[in-house]
């Protein structure tokens, strides 16, 4: 690799393995958090894949298509976001941040897009992403649709995490 090729060390001066191994830690991550809310969507995998690439998926309906392209917004707005968050040290705890997101839902804001301002909180704080089912969960949509934050809250409380290892100050 040469200097001219624009990548690499020469182009990118202190980047590490480890830094390179955040990076597509994020990516990876930020893929399987997209297909997991499309999945809530009643999306199948290769549905969801094709949209993330850019394909349309024929005989979808209309509205989900829309719904699907907006959720594939808010996680494209999350991972930029994600890139250039810097840590931030101020006390929130994880349960205090989930329950501010749950009564933000709860008040009827957007699902996908409280969970993705969750992720970008939690991971600035140096905590686990909030990871959505696999599977399309009927069991979240009635948390959401009681608009009790409580429930919401355990809900979001008991789903999956995420831990991206962090890289601050790590040398070679």
């Amino acid at each position: 690799m040469t200097a001219s090729s624009g990548i690499g060390p020469a182009r990118t001066p202190g980047l590490t393995r480890a830094d390179v191994a955040m990076i597509v830690t994020r990516g990876q991550a930020w893929r399987d958090a997209l297909h997991r809310s499309l999945a809530q969507l009643g999306l199948d995998w290769l549905d969801a894949d094709s949209l993330m690439e850019d394909y349309s998926v024929g005989g979808m309906d209309l509205d989900l298509y829309w719904r699907a392209q907006r959720v594939i917004r808010e996680h494209r707005d999350m991972r930029d976001a994600l890139l250039d968050a810097g840590r931030i040290a101020d006390g929130a705890s994880r349960r205090a941040l989930i329950e501010a997101a749950s009564r933000r839902i709860a008040a009827g804001e957007d699902l996908f897009a409280v969970h993705c301002g969750l992720t970008i909180d939690l991971a600035r704080r140096g905590m686990g992403q909030v990871l959505l089912p696999t599977v399309f969960d009927p069991a979240l949509w009635e948390a959401v649709d009681s608009h009790d934050p409580q429930r919401i809250a355990a809900y979001l409380t008991d789903c999956e995490t995420l831990y991206i290892p962090a890289v601050d100050g790590v040398v070679e």
